[in-house]
């Protein structure tokens, strides 16, 4: 499908915008002045969400792992006979690593996932502030909390999707792991590895677009999911190169335990903030690409009725738009991912 059609499939609808826009200088360095010229901001608001949504998942991801290695490890002798009767006896390493992989299973896992589905509430007043902060708008430390009283549904109920594919991923790549590090690894095991590390990938790439979709506008669940799989379709290697970035920083934390504290640390501070104004600047650029230029500056539910294409020559056509008299109106209250607007709607507050 050509990439004007994708475009022109979009649902559509003024953003949550409520200053002029302000993004100058290219999206890259406003992202970076904006996050150290906010610090306060950010770093408030990450700490207040590590907190209360992100110590669960910091700890089963980057502490627990670890002391699961010192308890399972401590004690054992893997070198064998070394001289004339020492250590005389050696500890079985494939016995031993069965037995780490077990309580991955057992406990690693299943906290992972909870923490998973905990930290994406959080996540809703996360993104609430980002794109606050992202349009320049004044944000206050209660807009955290705004955010998640608005939006905490969409999110909820993508935080179970996520957890529950999350748990196959996790056991399914633990599964290769333990036949790797055992020496029974085969081609039908990386190959599924292989496919897993995709699935995951992909999935981040999805939310990427998802969860700002969700801060930035009060479209219908199903428009949302919707629209965030078309602007992927529409700019797939910008989408997988920021991506590539993020899960690049918390990649970071494989390169040994003092890294992997190291990370919670930055984490704690302004990780998570980082990484949502990250996805959110990406994500508000592919807004004022694709999705802006076609609303009816008369009607915000309405698309323009008169495409401009541009040609390679230059030359500028003018074409009706098939999708002119699809209607995009916000729904009315939150409480079913409705708008809080309605006949009594004042202005919001940040």
């Amino acid at each position: 499908m050509a990439r004007s059609d994708l475009i022109l499939k979009l649902s559509v609808r003024k953003d949550e915008r409520t200053v002029t826009p302000v993004e100058t200088g290219g999206r890259i360095s406003y992202f970076f002045r904006t996050f150290t010229g906010k610090f306060r901001d950010v770093f408030r608001t990450n700490l207040v969400y590590a907190a209360i949504f992100a110590l669960p998942l910091l700890f089963s991801a980057f502490v627990l792992p670890n002391l699961m290695l010192s308890i399972v490890m401590n004690g054992k002798s893997f070198i064998g006979n070394f001289g004339i009767g020492f250590p005389n006896i050696a500890d079985d390493l494939n016995a031993a690593l069965h037995e780490l992989m077990r309580w991955y299973r057992i406990l690693i896992f299943p906290c992972n996932i909870f923490s998973i589905f905990v930290a994406f509430v959080g996540l809703s007043g996360v993104f609430h502030v980002a794109r606050g902060l992202m349009w320049d708008e004044k944000v206050k430390m209660r807009s955290f909390f705004r955010g998640i009283k608005a939006l905490w549904k969409p999110f909820l109920a993508v935080g179970a999707i996520v957890a529950a594919v999350s748990a196959g991923l996790m056991y399914g790549i633990g599964w290769h792991m333990e036949l790797y590090l055992t020496g029974a690894a085969n081609a039908g095991s990386w190959i599924v590895f292989v496919l897993l590390i995709l699935a995951g990938f992909a999935m981040v790439i999805y939310l990427g677009m998802l969860l700002p979709t969700f801060a930035c506008y009060r479209f219908r669940f199903g428009e949302a999911l919707k629209n965030a799989c078309l602007l992927n379709c529409i700019a797939p290697v910008t989408s997988v190169i920021v991506s590539l970035f993020g899960v690049g920083v918390l990649l970071l934390s494989l390169l040994g335990t003092f890294v992997s504290y190291l990370m919670v640390a930055l984490l704690l501070v302004c990780g998570f903030m980082f990484l949502a104004m990250l996805y959110t600047g990406y994500a508000q650029y592919c807004f004022d690409s694709f999705i802006v230029p076609q609303v009816d500056p008369k009607n915000p539910d309405k698309r323009r009725d008169v495409v401009v294409q541009k040609r390679r020559g230059g030359e500028e056509v003018q074409e009706r738009n098939p999708y002119a008299k699809q209607q995009n109106k916000a729904p009315q209250k939150y409480g079913q991912y409705k708008s809080s607007g309605g006949k009594k709607h004042k202005k919001k507050k940040r």
